[in-house]
């Protein structure tokens, strides 16, 4: 058994590492080339002391100071849950729900390493009394590696009630006394069999995960909305208009891809990531076996291990508002169809102003009754592009003998001519086609297509059903386009056209109108929030060895934590613009500001360019 220096606690598991030298040889070792008398004073010596600013904000942030939600409360109740369903379980660990929580965000605050050993060497070395205090940790000083068994059972127990992928429990004696290398461990990679047996576990207690799926998604949320409702309260948000902008981004961890076949062995101990491929087309995650042609070994060779993280960012657009994260979700790859029903219902709690939610052609191209229905229900009319497949007319609606398109997300009268109809996809055409049009003809085209656009008239009912006012009949033509005979302009003055029809292209603005590029264009904010979140000097969420190494729930807490990192930088950045302070060049020192009234005018200068009064 390893012990601590003499006046130290025994450690309670034996080390795996032979020791060359005793403690004096070593000790005189690392005088001669340090100048350090022990091991002690030299592990001291390099460790700074932990930022005081983030040990404040993440106690006030926890306990609800900050933000009004109380984290390690509403955590107990869940724990509780878990008990009484389980029953008793064993000792509990020495450091509380709170205090892990409050660990795990201030070194994401501080922009450091969520791992456990990062995090044990920072109790062990780094921290005050009154930091200690205030984090809810015994005031005694304990060996590293005691500290390091601590924070794992108090992750461990963290995680227990949020898991969506928990691991079997198995008995200290088993009853068919397998060996504990058989068992399914997050540590280890498994066998096929082990994964079949997992999925089959997952199966079983399939409505245990969801519950526990639905804590995970609520424990992020409210880490972000704290900050965001200190925000709003103390009058930042105040000229937010409302739209907002969603968009993934690749979150790596350590490992290979495994197969899809899941009587195959695992090649990491990650198992609910997977494979991803810039563009969407996320792919094949079988592994190459050394058959496959060129083109595939290069498609192959284009893929990464890891989830997909959903950002959800305002986009003000302006000067005067932070653009604060307001949700963010983990998943793994492609796997998108439950981003809306996890962020915006809870984001809608936040009585934040609704406008419009812009987004690429991931999520647009999603089921309606998983994301368009959600999204409306919450308020927000969307804004995105569409494939080139998917330009022209995309479906139609007849009421009362009048036929009605939708052209690129906008419903017109169904008699528009075809060459107004097809402009847009024209544009799209190579320059060399017979049917090209350049973008001079596109912008006249799409001006013209205004005399024939139905234009909105009042909200949507709570059926979804949208009443639109007809143009004006003098501003158009009705003829047949395809017999060219003139028709009768339609009598009706208004239509009320259900929801769902044309729902999935259906958007605020028309199509390539300069307010649709207005509104489209600030969905940059998500792709400079991606790019803000990844900068390695600060969150670094594109580094696996900054996050908890495995498991889902565990990177899924620690991305949220990151996001809420963010989010303070994002604050602190927008106060010290307004104050004057360049953040480009500085990020402390002041402009220089002088009272009008003290600045004396008509100064007259001497030969000597010294000023005189």
């Amino acid at each position: 058994v390893r012990r601590a220096r003499e006046g130290g606690e025994e450690m309670t598991r034996s080390s795996n590492l032979a020791a060359t030298l005793s403690q004096n040889e070593a000790d005189q070792a690392i005088q001669r080339f340090y100048g350090a008398s022990s091991r002690e004073e030299l592990d001291a010596s390099q460790a700074a002391s932990f930022p005081r600013y983030a040990i404040d904000l993440a106690v006030k942030i926890v306990d609800g100071t900050i933000g009004g939600t109380n984290l390690a409360d509403m955590h107990a109740e869940w724990a509780q849950l878990e008990a009484e369903s389980r029953g008793a379980g064993g000792k509990p660990p020495s450091i509380s729900t709170r205090s892990m929580l409050i660990i795990l965000l201030m070194h994401a605050i501080a922009n450091e390493a969520m791992s456990i050993r990062h995090m044990a060497s920072t109790l062990t070395l780094r921290l005050t009394a009154a930091d200690r205090a205030s984090i809810g940790l015994s005031p005694e000083d304990r060996d590293g590696q005691a500290w390091y068994y601590r924070v794992t059972a108090a992750h461990g127990a963290l995680l227990a009630p949020i898991d969506p992928y928990p691991m079997p429990r198995y008995p200290r004696a088993s009853v068919d006394g397998s060996a504990a290398v058989d068992r399914i461990n997050r540590h280890r990679r498994l066998t096929g069999k082990q994964r079949v047996e997992l999925a089959r576990f997952h199966e079983s207690i399939s409505s245990v995960c969801d519950a526990r799926r639905e804590r995970l998604d609520e424990l992020m949320f409210q880490l972000i909305a704290n900050v965001v409702r200190h925000a709003q309260a103390t009058g930042m948000l105040e000229g937010f208009t409302g739209n907002i902008a969603l968009d993934a981004t690749y979150t790596a961890v350590q490992g290979k891809i495994s197969n899809k076949d899941l009587s195959q062995p695992a090649r990491s101990t990650n198992l609910e990531a997977g494979a991803w491929r810039r563009g969407g087309d996320h792919g094949d995650d079988t592994p190459s076996h050394g058959s496959d042609t060129p083109q595939i070994a290069r498609r192959r060779a284009k893929l990464r291990f890891g989830f997909e993280t959903d950002v959800v960012t305002m986009t003000a657009g302006e000067a005067n508002v932070p653009d604060l994260i307001l949700g963010v979700n983990l998943h793994r790859p492609g796997a998108i169809s439950g981003v809306a029903s996890a962020l915006f219902p809870r984001i809608a709690t936040l009585q934040l102003p609704v406008d419009t939610i812009s987004v690429d052609r991931a999520y647009n191209n999603l089921a309606p009754s998983k994301f368009h229905e959600v999204l409306l229900s919450c308020g927000y009319e969307f804004v995105f592009d569409y494939p080139k497949d998917e330009l022209g007319a995309q479906t139609s609606y007849h009421s009362e003998g009048v036929g009605y398109l939708m052209v690129e997300g906008s419903w017109y009268l169904g008699f528009m001519p075809g060459a107004l109809i097809d402009c847009v996809r024209r544009a799209n055409l190579p320059s060399d086609h017979e049917d090209f049009i350049d973008q001079e003809t596109l912008r006249d085209q799409l001006e013209a297509r205004e005399d024939y656009r139905l234009v909105r008239h009042g909200r949507r009912d709570k059926e979804g059903f949208q009443r639109y006012r007809l143009p004006d009949p003098k501003r158009y033509m009705a003829f047949d386009p395809l017999t060219g005979e003139i028709l009768e302009k339609p009598r009706a003055k208004t239509v009320t056209i259900p929801m769902r029809i044309g729902l999935r292209w259906a958007q605020r603005h028309p199509y390539m109108s300069p307010e649709w590029h207005t509104a489209y264009n600030l969905r940059s904010a998500v792709e400079r929030k991606n790019s803000q979140l990844k900068h390695t000097k600060f969150e670094d969420l594109d580094n696996p060895l900054k996050r908890p190494r495995r498991g889902h729930a565990a990177n899924s807490l620690a991305v949220a934590m990151m996001a809420v990192a963010h989010n303070l930088r994002t604050i602190d950045n927008y106060l010290r613009t307004a104050e004057g302070i360049d953040t480009t060049k500085s990020p402390h020192r002041r402009k220089r500001r002088r009272n009008k009234a003290e600045i004396l005018t008509r100064v007259s200068k001497p030969r000597d360019g010294r000023s005189r009064a």
